[in-house]
């Protein structure tokens, strides 16, 4: 079975293609793994996802939500793909500080209020002494 290389049919990449094959690997679905520049792409996609939100994610986070390996992700921070924020940042604490805040407030408006009851008022027609038995 000789391979030649072909241009994928949906993609446009060069690939090793066996006899018949017009799509690559990854067109095809069996790419496996995704490569470090795609999964790289995952986390500064998930990243960017969640500053966009305004919120603040761990490593641990990061790999969970961009479904790449915790240690991958700690190698592109190694190698300067992706930047940290230390938490002593002036800019950070005080975001932290406010949201922190926030989520206080709602949780004291989201507590359960008794209700006070409603003060009797006229029915505003003529008549109205009598719609209390009054003449």
């Amino acid at each position: 079975m000789a391979s030649s290389f072909t241009k994928c049919m949906s993609c446009g990449k060069i690939f090793a293609a066996a006899d018949s094959e017009r799509n690559c690997p990854a067109c095809r679905g069996e790419a496996g793994e995704p490569s470090l520049r795609e999964q790289l792409r995952m986390v500064k996609s998930y990243i960017r996802d969640m500053m966009s939100r305004g919120e603040f994610i761990t490593i641990a986070e990061a790999a969970r939500g961009s479904e790449v390996a915790e240690s991958r992700v700690w190698e592109f921070i190694q190698a300067g793909e992706i930047d940290l924020t230390p938490f002593n940042d002036p800019q950070v604490r005080n975001f932290l500080v406010n949201k922190r805040r926030e989520q206080e407030k709602l949780r004291r408006d989201d507590s359960p209020k008794t209700p006070e009851p409603a003060p009797e008022k006229p029915s505003g027609f003529h008549g109205a002494d009598k719609d209390k038995g009054e003449r």
